[in-house]
C-alpha cells in the first residue's frame, strides 16, 4: 500500500526514510578509511559499490523534497532560506573544523591520524580561496552542501523562464562537457557537470504521473534493484573503463540507466513498504545535521583511532555508530538550547 502523499507531522515519512538510506550510505562510505581499504579488499570493494550510487541518489532526494515543499512564487526569500539553510552552515562549519584541526596538529596522537588521512596544516589565504572553489581540504565532505547551495540558487533564479525538462538538457550537456573535457582539478565545476543532471532529474520525478507501473509492483521493483546492484558489482570487478571515446559514451549511458533505475527503485520500495522503519525515518530528519557535523572528527577520527587496535568492522561499526549518536545528540542540544532562549526572549 503506497504511503506518498499522506504527511505526518508536515513530513513524507517515505522521503526521510530515502534520506535516512542515504545518510547511512555516506557515513558508512566515510567510515571505510584509507589505512582499512589499502590492506582490505572486500572493504575496498564496499567502497567503490557505495560511491558509484550515493551521491547521485543523494541530489535526486534534494531536489525531489525541494519540489515537494518549496514556494515557487518568492525568490528573494527563497534564496535567503538557502543562503541561512546551506550557506552560512557550510562557511561556519568549515572555519571551526579548520580551527579545531589548527590545534589538533600540535597533539602528537590526534595529529597523527590527521595526517595519514591527508589533512596538513595550510595558510588562511590557501584555506579561504579552498572554501571559495568548492576545495575545502580540512571539512572536505562539505563540497557537496556548497555544490547543492548552487543549485538551488541557479534553478530559484530561473524557474519563471525556464521549464522544468530544460533543466534536465542542461544536465544532460554539463555531464556530456564532463565526459569530454577533464574538469577532475576544476573542483566546483567538476561537481556541477557531474552532479546537476541527478538534481534535474529528481526536478522532474512526478512520482505519480510519469512513472510507469513497472516499480508500483513488488516483484518488479525487486528486480530492478537486484540487476542493478549486481551491474554495480560487475562494472566495477570486470568491466574496465573503456578508452576509445564512443565506447566510454556507451558504457557511461549503460552506467548512468542502472544507476537512475535503482535510485526509482529504491525511491518507490520506501513508498510502497508495508511499515514505517522509525531508525531510518530518525536518520532521514536528522540528515543534514549528521552530514554536516560526522567528519573529520567522529567519522574518519574515530575510525582511524579504533582501526589499529581492533578488527576492521568493529572500527567501521564504532565509527559509523558515534558519527550518528554524536551528531543526533549534537542536534538534539542545539534545538533544546535555541528553544529555551526563544521562549525566554518572548516570554509573555
Amino acid at each position: 500500500m503506497k504511503r506518498d502523499c499522506v504527511k505526518s507531522n508536515k513530513r513524507y515519512m517515505w522521503l526521510d526514510e530515502c534520506k535516512g538510506i542515504g545518510i547511512f550510505l555516506v557515513v558508512l562510505g566515510h567510515a571505510l578509511v584509507f589505512s582499512i581499504r589499502t590492506k582490505n579488499p572486500y572493504v575496498q570493494f564496499m567502497y567503490k559499490m557505495i560511491y558509484y550510487f550515493h551521491m547521485p541518489f543523494m541530489m535526486f532526494l534534494s531536489s525531489l523534497a525541494y519540489q515537494l515543499f518549496s514556494n515557487q512564487n518568492r525568490i528573494k526569500e527563497s534564496i535567503l532560506k538557502k543562503i541561512k539553510r546551506l550557506l552560512v552552515p557550510y562557511v561556519s562549519y568549515a572555519i571551526l573544523v579548520y580551527l579545531l584541526i589548527v590545534i589538533c596538529v600540535h597533539i602528537p596522537v590526534v595529529s597523527e591520524v590527521f595526517h595519514n588521512n591527508g589533512y596538513v596544516p595550510e595558510n588562511v589565504s590557501t584555506f579561504l580561496i579552498g572554501l571559495l572553489v568548492g576545495n575545502n581540504k580540512y571539512a572536505i565532505h562539505l563540497w557537496y552542501i556548497y555544490t547543492l547551495f548552487w543549485f538551488y540558487i541557479f534553478v530559484i533564479a530561473t524557474r519563471r523562464i525556464i521549464n522544468d525538462k530544460v533543466y534536465v538538457i542542461i544536465g544532460a550537456v554539463l555531464f556530456a562537457i564532463k565526459c569530454i573535457v577533464n574538469t577532475d582539478n576544476m573542483y566546483l565545476i567538476n561537481n556541477v557537470c557531474t552532479l546537476f543532471i541527478w538534481f534535474a532529474l529528481g526536478m522532474n520525478a512526478d512520482l505519480d504521473k510519469n512513472l510507469n507501473d513497472f516499480y508500483k509492483k513488488k516483484i518488479y521493483r525487486h528486480i530492478a534493484l537486484v540487476v542493478g546492484i549486481v551491474y554495480f558489482a560487475c562494472d566495477i570487478l570486470f568491466i574496465p573503463t573503456p578508452k576509445n571515446p564512443i565506447l566510454y559514451t556507451i558504457h557511461t549511458i549503460i552506467k548512468f540507466s542502472f544507476i537512475y533505475n535503482v535510485i526509482v527503485g529504491v525511491v518507490f520500495e520506501c513508498m510502497y513498504a508495508e511499515k514505517i522503519s522509525r531508525r531510518l525515518s530518525l536518520l532521514g530528519k536528522n540528515s543534514f545535521v549528521i552530514y554536516l557535523f560526522h567528519q573529520p572528527f567522529f567519522c574518519m577520527g574515530i575510525t582511524t583511532l579504533c582501526a589499529g587496535k581492533s578488527p576492521d568492522i568493529v572500527a567501521i561499526m564504532i565509527g559509523v555508530t558515534s558519527s550518528f549518536c554524536s551528531t543526533i545528540l549534537i542536534n538534539y542540544i542545539l534545538n533544546f538550547n535555541c528553544m529555551r532562549y526563544a521562549k525566554k526572549l518572548f516570554k509573555g
